[in-house]
């Protein structure tokens, strides 16, 4: 993760060729730093193949945040696809139950319509 330079630390393994990476905002999680009540940080998360990699806490610019990507060595290459929508894992495994079987088996009554 490269912040304001050209080294930082490292976060995650490498990419390889044909893996889908991206970022995003826990928007859920924004805090106050500690030692500046008026600095809101974010925390930033990274995934990999739809698997998330870890999450940082960076302070929420005055300017607000910019997309960008960058490389690190001359020939290296990216597609980009925008405007995607990732579904987490376990909303598309969310199931919906009304209960409706043991209703009846336990009132034995017969509804008719939306319960």
């Amino acid at each position: 993760v490269f912040k304001e330079g050209t080294v930082g630390p490292k976060f995650g393994v490498k990419c390889e060729i044909g893996d889908r990476i991206g970022c995003g905002i826990k928007f859920d999680q924004l805090s106050e730093a500690i030692e500046d009540p008026f600095c809101t940080l974010m925390p930033i998360y990274f995934v990999r193949n739809g698997r998330e990699l870890g999450t940082i806490l960076l302070p929420l610019p005055l300017g607000g945040l910019y997309p960008a990507i960058s490389m690190h060595s001359l020939g290296e290459e990216v597609r980009i696809f925008l405007g995607l929508n990732w579904v987490p894992e376990e909303d598309s495994l969310m199931s919906v139950d009304n209960n409706e079987e043991d209703w009846y088996r336990l009132n034995d009554i017969r509804l008719n319509g939306q319960v």
